[in-house]
C-alpha cells in the first residue's frame, strides 16, 4: 500500500505519494508525484529529470517551482542531497541520493516492480 506525505505547495496543503519507474532512453529512476487527496486527478508532477550517467539510486531533482524540494525530501526521511548541481541544455538540478528503504516503505508495489524485489 502506498504511503502518503504531507506537503505544503503554493499556499495549498496536500497528501503526496511516490510511483517509480525507469527512462526509457537512459534507465535511469523515474520517480513521480500523485496527489493521494484527489482521485478524479491524481496527477501531482514528475520530480525527477532524465539526465544522462546517474546511479541506480540518484536522481537529479526539479526544484523549479520549489527551491525547497530537497529539504522536504530529506525531512521525511527520502535520502539526502548531494550539494551538488549537475548542469543540462534546459538549466541546472539539484542531486538527490535516495534512501532504497525509503523508497520500498513508500510504495512497495512500485519499488517491486522497478527494483525486482
Amino acid at each position: 500500500m502506498m504511503k502518503s506525505y504531507n506537503y505544503h505547495f503554493m499556499d495549498k496543503d496536500y497528501r503526496l505519494g511516490f510511483f517509480y519507474d525507469r527512462y526509457v532512453s537512459t534507465g535511469n529512476l523515474y520517480i513521480g508525484l500523485i496527489n493521494l487527496g484527489n482521485e478524479n486527478d491524481p496527477y501531482f508532477g514528475d520530480l525527477t529529470v532524465n539526465l544522462t550517467g546517474l546511479l541506480p539510486f540518484y536522481a537529479a531533482i526539479d526544484d523549479e517551482l520549489d527551491s525547497t524540494m530537497c529539504d522536504w525530501l530529506e525531512s521525511i526521511g527520502a535520502g539526502r542531497a548531494c550539494n551538488r548541481m549537475i548542469q543540462s541544455n534546459y538549466g541546472e538540478y539539484p542531486l538527490f541520493e535516495f534512501n532504497s528503504e525509503f523508497l520500498r516503505d513508500a510504495n512497495p508495489e512500485s519499488y517491486r516492480i522497478i527494483f525486482n524485489d
